[in-house]
């Protein structure tokens, strides 16, 4: 890896733990903290639980100024995105109970009732069996653990990995490929766990190493291409202490909460959007948040057969979704609340709803049992990653994208379950607001934890327990045993910046469809429901109606003739509407299944036309945009509901008809008692009327519940055709933006060739200047030259003539001396005896004689002179020709380099003009297909508005040829072109 790839590491001033009254920390005891700076990207690290306390991402691509940088040390132009404490020592003295950033351990997430089984390897008691040899016996031992979460056991109980000081160090490891210089620094966090740790077995030695590498993204995984962006990786690793008999299970897991827009954001994590590409199944709760050890998918089957999802509340595979609308379906799906009551609780920052009975079994829950959190702390599965495959590349699970800030967060792991957390346990108090970073208050869905780890409560005793089909022990928890493999569990936070939110045009065509499917469903709910509640009140008021009559004939007992045609009137009259209700029911039926047929034919019709969908969809997003079909399907709509205005009319007329007739006939049948029932008769009369208006005040109802769902659907249409609006506006500023970026580069283009002319122009210069300064050098090293023979000249002068002048010295010397000595022998012989002229003389011969070896030292010094100048000049001669021939030489060069300068000068010249020759005549060819394109899109534009305009006529004539038959003498009034064309039809 390039070394222009990694971050920097730096140590920050420890913190010492300071000795409290009970003796419980000693103070010898130091925290380490860590800061890894990439780029723009910083990350903070602690000691204490080996914790993420800080991860700084710049605002608007702010890289990190330090003139921003207080003397704390915070960066004003960066967002902190983890919760965390505001110092490592409130972290410690608190007890982070929340587990902020920590490593989480021995076993991550959740056991039941705090205990599980575990089969371990012990000799017998002989140590041998019959042959001799050492016989291991298996037995399976139960282990009880810290119940810190209730009956359950969590993050490994009260004093687990999360509040432990781990052991810190920065190391350089370096690929095989990589030299030495480009080694990879990381933070080494090591920890030693005891035999019996929080009732653990076996001594287990736990690594965590984090590292921050520069990344450059593929586009792929939903990526923007060729982006690059900052992740941090987190690789755990784990093996028994040495010599270390018992097995463990282990499972270690970061447990960092993420808030993109900063970890005090007012609007929590409400408009975090996330999604979860290998996540399509899930392991359902229990009432104490434990797995019922059953796999299910995040949708219904019947969902997925019909093609439409995103419906549940556990969908986070099908596309991305904003929490705020995931705890919506949440609180009406699982928590069982009202859609209105389950916004106000979303909207709300107090908890209305903490703990809400959950629904015992039924299909749609997710959860089983007494009580449920709200919000999610559930375990997904990850398609592809199991524990028994030990895969050692790390994929992406996860994308969290904060769309007001264009951040992301992109999760990569080898471990097979993925934990969403939506922080439903924070209340504004736990932890306390001053313990907290800057003073906040976290409550709850103020974070999003992604953990990923194996499944919760998965230990199983040996392997030999698991089953084949058994989906959940596919990500049951990692077993250290001796003699075995070790733990190695990776997991990698990808964070980038002004992520590419595109339309995705399948996501809309799938929600559009879900959108269509789920009218339709509501129009048949709402069909049915009229039907059945017009049935009931018909067998009511029939029911009334048989009542009262009852009553009538106990009073009238005398009268059996009258009783027996009131009874044969009103069963003619019964059977009348009976016949008329199911004609009405069988016609309507007949409705229905012609509208089913209907739909068929347009499904087998769709699937035939596959090769068209692209005209279809043309032809579907012209229909909803013109105005000119919306007018007619409205009008279309008002007659229907004229036609159906009618038909209850006339269905009153009849009813009041045959009512009419009836009263008639037991007028004339009783006319001769009519005086003596004249009091019966007003109080039948009375009673008739109140009938009357009861069933007057039924109608008016249904007809103001009629009104009331036309006004929503209403809505609802305009909420929809509002929101494909607002698609292709953006549509439009996406082409607007393209053109923009294409005058840009055509400008840049143009920039850039100017610029590369100047630059040549000033090569040029810059040549002709190094030339001349190369004259001028050669000019002054011949001056030089002639300075240094002139020299030469004088300096051999001048000790020729030193030379002379102690030679004339030596021979004045000389003659001096012979003239001493004669003047010293006549002294001698006039003044000393013989011995003294003895001595002298014989000292003057020693005198002579070493005056002569001078002499001859002398001379032969000279000698060596003469023949070391001789020597000299001789050198200097040749060291000058060689001199000349060495300028010859480079003078031949550089006449050669001019006249190969000048060829190329020439040769990039005319490679220049036809280059420029080439660019003209590509920019005259771009401009010619420019204005066949602005040509062609012009021709293009106007057969697409007379081809929507053939669209919409066509779709006039389908609506007018579908509905008239229909709507006979209720058709709206219509423009004259629809008149012809209605004509055209009836022909």
């Amino acid at each position: 890896m390039p070394s222009s790839l990694l971050s920097s590491i730096v140590e920050l001033p420890p913190l010492s733990i300071e000795d409290d009254d009970d003796g419980r920390s000693a103070p010898t005891r130091l925290i380490r903290r860590f800061r890894l700076t990439l780029d723009s990207t910083i990350v903070e690290l602690s000691s204490l639980g080996a914790s993420v306390t800080s991860v700084l991402l710049p605002r608007h691509n702010d890289g990190p100024s330090r003139e921003d940088d207080d003397d704390d040390g915070h960066y004003h132009n960066h967002d902190d995105v983890v919760l965390s404490y505001a110092s490592p020592l409130h972290q410690l003295y608190d007890g982070n109970r929340p587990y902020f950033g920590a490593i989480v351990g021995r076993v991550a997430n959740r056991i039941c009732d705090g205990k599980f089984h575990l089969m371990q390897r012990a000799t017998n008691a002989t140590g041998e069996n019959d042959d001799g040899d050492a016989d291991d016996i298996t037995t399976k031992e139960t282990y009880s653990l810290d119940k810190n979460d209730g009956p359950n056991h969590l993050h490994g109980g009260y004093d687990g990995f999360s509040n432990r000081i781990w052991d810190a160090t920065v190391v350089s490891s370096s690929s095989s490929n990589d030299d030495d210089d480009d080694a990879e620094e990381e933070v080494r966090f090591e920890l030693t766990s005891h035999n019996g740790d929080q009732g653990y077995p076996g001594g287990v030695v736990v690594m965590a190493s984090y590292s921050l590498v520069r990344v450059v993204v593929d586009g792929r995984d939903g990526g923007a291409e060729g982006r690059v962006g900052a992740r941090l990786r987190l690789v755990m690793r784990a093996h028994l202490a040495h010599g270390e008999t018992l097995a463990t299970p282990i499972c270690l897991a970061g447990h960092s909460y993420f808030n993109l827009a900063g970890h005090s954001s007012p609007n929590r994590i409400l408009d975090h959007v996330l999604r979860l590409p290998r996540c399509e199944r899930y392991t359902p709760l229990n009432g104490a948040s434990i797995p019922t050890r059953e796999v299910r998918r995040v949708f219904d089957d019947d969902d997925d057969e019909v093609g439409v999802r995103g419906g549940s509340a556990m969908d986070f595979f099908t596309m991305g979704r904003s929490f705020r609308d995931a705890l919506i379906v949440y609180g009406t799906e699982v928590v069982g609340l009202d859609r209105a009551d389950a916004i106000a609780n979303v909207s709300s920052r107090r908890d209305l709803a903490a703990r809400v009975p959950a629904p015992d079994g039924g299909t749609g829950s997710n959860l089983v049992g007494s009580v449920v959190p709200y919000g999610l702390d559930h375990n997904y599965v990850i398609d592809g990653l199991d524990v028994d495959d030990g895969a050692s590349t790390a994929r992406l699970v996860a994308v969290l994208s904060h769309p007001p800030t264009r951040r992301s967060l992109r999760v990569y792991t080898t471990a097979p379950g993925l934990q969403v957390y939506t922080a439903n346990y924070l209340d504004g108090n736990t932890p306390r607001p001053e313990l907290c970073k800057d003073g906040s208050s976290y409550e709850r869905w103020q974070g999003l934890c992604l953990e990923t780890q194996t499944y919760p409560d998965s230990i199983y005793a040996s392997d030999d327990d698991v089953d084949e089909n058994d989906e959940f022990a596919r990500g049951r928890c990692f077993v250290l045993r001796p003699g075995g493999t070790g733990y190695h569990h990776v997991v990698e936070y990808e964070f980038l910046t002004a992520v590419d939110f595109g339309f995705s045009v399948k996501a809309f065509r799938d929600r559009l469809r879900c959108i269509t499917m789920k009218y339709k469903n509501i129009e048949r709910d709402v069909a049915h429901k009229r039907a059945e509640e017009q049935r009931v009140s018909e067998l009511k008021r029939y029911g009334d109606q048989t009542r009262w009559l009852s009553k009538c004939a106990e009073k009238e007992a005398t009268v059996d003739q009258i009783r027996e045609a009131n009874l044969k009137a009103r069963q003619a009259a019964e059977d009348e509407q009976r016949r008329l209700l199911i004609e009405k029911q069988g016609s309507r039926q007949r409705e229905f299944a012609k509208k089913d047929s209907d739909q068929r034919i347009v499904v087998e019709m769709h699937r035939q036309r596959t090769e068209q969908e692209r005209n279809e969809r043309e032809m579907q997003r012209i229909c909803e945009t013109s105005d000119e079909l919306k007018d007619l399907e409205q009008k279309l709509k008002i007659a229907y509901v004229n036609k159906e205005r009618a038909a209850q009319y006339q269905e009153k007329l009849l009813l009041r008809k045959l009512e009419n007739d009836r009263e008639q006939a037991i007028e004339e049948k009783m006319d001769y008692d009519r005086q003596l029932d004249i009091q019966r008769q007003e109080e039948r009369e009375k009673h008739r009327r109140m009938i009357q208006s009861a069933q007057k005040d039924v109608l008016q109802k249904q007809m103001l519940e009629k009104e009331e769902q036309k006004e929503k659907l209403k809505d609802e249409t305009a909420r929809d055709n509002k929101m494909i609006d607002d698609i292709i506006a953006k549509i439009k500023k996406e082409d607007e933006l393209e053109r923009e970026s294409r005058t840009k580069k055509v400008e840049e283009t143009r920039a850039l060739v100017a610029r590369y002319q100047h630059e040549r122009r000033l090569q040029k210069e810059a040549i002709e200047k190094e030339q001349r300064l190369q004259e001028a050098e050669i000019q002054a090293y011949n001056k030089m030259m002639e300075q240094r023979h002139l020299k030469q000249e004088a300096d051999r002068k001048r000790i020729e003539s030193a030379k002379k002048r102690q030679w004339e010295k030596v021979v004045e010397t000389t003659q001096n001396q012979m003239q001493t000595k004669e003047e010293y022998e006549t002294l001698r012989n006039m003044f000393w005896e013989e011995e003294l002229e003895a001595k002298q003389k014989k000292e003057e011969e020693d005198a002579i004689g070493r005056q002569m070896q001078q002499r001859e030292e002398m001379m032969q010094e000279n000698k060596a002179q003469i023949a070391a100048k001789k020597e000299m000049l001789e050198k200097m001669e040749q060291e000058e020709r060689e001199l000349v021939e060495r300028m010859l030489q480079k003078f031949a060069r550089d006449e050669e380099d001019e006249l190969r300068m000048e060829e190329n000068r020439c040769l990039f010249k005319q490679r220049y003009m036809a280059e420029a020759n080439q660019q003209r005549q590509e920019r005259g060819a771009i401009l010619q297909q420019e204005k066949e394109r602005e040509a062609k899109e012009t021709e293009a534009q106007k057969k697409r508005e007379e081809q929507r305009q053939r669209i919409i006529e066509e779709a006039k004539r389908l609506l007018l040829q579908k509905h008239a038959a229909r709507l006979e003498g209720f058709l709206p009034k219509i423009s004259k072109g629809d008149e012809q064309l209605l004509k055209k039809i009836n022909t």
